[in-house]
């Protein structure tokens, strides 16, 4: 306050952003925004874009840090828009990871991860940067020590052997120095190489799977079976497409809460994934369905092997210890020889039989054999989904 009073608005700035960050290092959010929040219009009176910067990027990160994920958008948007084209700093470095924060809290994994690797673009650049300020430093650091070599041996033409030896030992110390500062740049870069590589790795793999079951995403699973089909197809061999339905689940939800729900998608999960994912693919199609894609099987073998399942998923039960309730699951079968090698129509045919399954009351396997002639068009969403 005493240095914005005697007209040193910049210093006072500089001051409160350093006051905000030390509140941050101590887990201090709502005190890093009251450090800043009041100050904004005087800090971007100064018109100085790395300190108008820094401010939104630590008010980004601390109202990240309070879960107020739509500010912390805004703020952090805003710092890297102050940012002049062409410069790569801190703040900038910053606010890209707060925005990489924000998308993946909301689920947004695309966009998060796009953040990353232009958080990782940045602070590679400003290594860089960096790395040359420091040579170019170390250049004119053996210049002006030449010149004033040289200079000296006009005068002292009696020291110039004892002035070339100061010489020759600076400069190999400037030399280890560069190589140093080479291989530390280096090492950075190195290691922020491999942390974008598993942490790309990692959203992957959220990308592909179902994060409360463990089976395959609705996305990855469709991609995954046209893949195995076409194989099929091309080897001659044949598949079978099993589609399987929680019956009652909203029941399950509605009565003993959403908690009881999920814990039954996994056990249901688990029981079809030890009798048929070493078969083919696993995947969860939406809510309380899933998808199996078996290729090399019969449409006996099918049959049986979602029997399986529906007895294992039978045996769990939920609910009060003295009066428990069975879970069950209706299953829909379509096989290659009967419907074809084309994911969309599969879909329809176990989509019909497992309509079929929940008409005849539940708890058990329908497999229409009628060929593709002989079913009413349909428009499955799940295909082109």
């Amino acid at each position: 306050d005493d240095c914005a009073r005697n007209g040193e608005a910049l210093i006072a700035s500089s001051m409160r952003v350093t006051e905000a960050k030390l509140h941050l290092k101590h887990d201090r959010a709502l005190a890093a925004i009251s450090a800043l929040q009041p100050h904004r219009s005087a800090i971007e009176s100064t018109r100085y874009p790395y300190v108008i910067s820094d401010m939104a990027v630590q008010l980004a990160k601390a109202h990240l840090a309070i879960g107020d994920l739509g500010e912390a958008e805004a703020r952090a948007q805003e710092a890297i828009d102050i940012t002049r084209p062409g410069e790569n700093t801190e703040p900038l470095a910053e606010a890209w990871r707060v925005l990489a924060d924000v998308a993946s809290q909301r689920g947004d994994y695309a966009a998060a991860f796009q953040a990353l690797q232009r958080n990782a673009e940045v602070e590679r650049a400003n290594l860089d940067d960096i790395g040359q300020r420091a040579l170019a430093f170390q250049l004119a650091r053996y210049r002006t020590q030449a010149q004033k070599l040289e200079i000296e041996g006009l005068n002292q033409q009696n020291e110039l052997l004892k002035l070339q030896q100061e010489v020759t030992k600076t400069a190999v110390q400037n030399a280890r120095l560069s190589i140093l500062l080479l291989l530390t740049v280096l090492g950075f870069a190195v290691f922020w190489a491999l942390r974008t590589r598993k942490m790309q790795r990692h959203f992957q793999h959220l990308a592909q799977s179902d994060s409360l079951t463990g089976a395959a995403s609705r996305p990855y699973f469709i991609e995954q079976s046209r893949r195995l089909l076409e194989k099929a197809e091309r080897s001659g061999s044949h598949a079978a497409l099993l589609i399987m339905d929680l019956d009652f689940f909203k029941t399950v939800n509605d009565d003993h809460g959403h908690a009881v729900g999920d814990e039954m998608l996994r056990r249901a999960a688990d029981c079809c994934r030890d009798t048929l994912a070493p078969h083919g693919l696993f995947g969860r199609l939406g809510g309380e369905e899933f998808g199996f894609l078996l290729p090399g099987q019969s449409s006996e073998a099918a049959v049986a092997l979602a029997e399986q399942c529906r007895v294992a998923v039978h045996q769990i039960y939920y609910g009060e210890p003295d009066s428990p309730s069975r879970l069950s699951a209706s299953f829909g079968v379509a096989t290659t020889a009967d419907d074809g090698f084309d994911l969309r129509e599969l879909l329809i045919a176990a989509d019909a039989a497992l309509y079929e399954a929940k008409r005849k009351g539940r708890n058990r396997v329908v497999h229409q054999t009628r060929r593709r002639s002989d079913r009413p068009a349909a428009n499955p969403v799940a295909a082109n989904s």
